[in-house]
């Protein structure tokens, strides 16, 4: 492999494949010869986005307050809705973050 003027060698694997990482390029070829060779500026970054829904937390307080003002109303029986809708709003707030 030639290097640049200035490349320096940073780092190199040899399982099946080597692989060597350059100052300017990362270079991966087979036993024979030199397949693929990529510069680093070519190279970008990937940014991860995570899309958050709080209204489905408030929603969920919400309702949880309902049911707690509902059950001391004595209202025993109504109480269930509101916390299983509760419970599944919260699951749903943490399941799109």
């Amino acid at each position: 492999m030639n290097l640049f003027n200035d490349e320096e060698i940073l780092t190199t694997t040899t399982d099946g494949n080597i692989v060597v990482l350059t100052t300017h390029r990362i270079r991966s070829s087979n036993s024979i010869q030199w397949g693929l060779s990529i510069m680093l500026e070519k190279i970008s970054s990937i940014q991860a986005i995570y899309n958050s829904y709080p209204v489905l937390l408030v929603l969920a307080v919400i309702t949880a307050l309902a049911a707690i003002i509902m059950r001391g109303q004595g209202n025993e029986a109504a109480i269930v809705l509101p916390i299983v809708l509760a419970i599944v709003l919260t699951i749903g707030y943490f399941a799109t973050r």
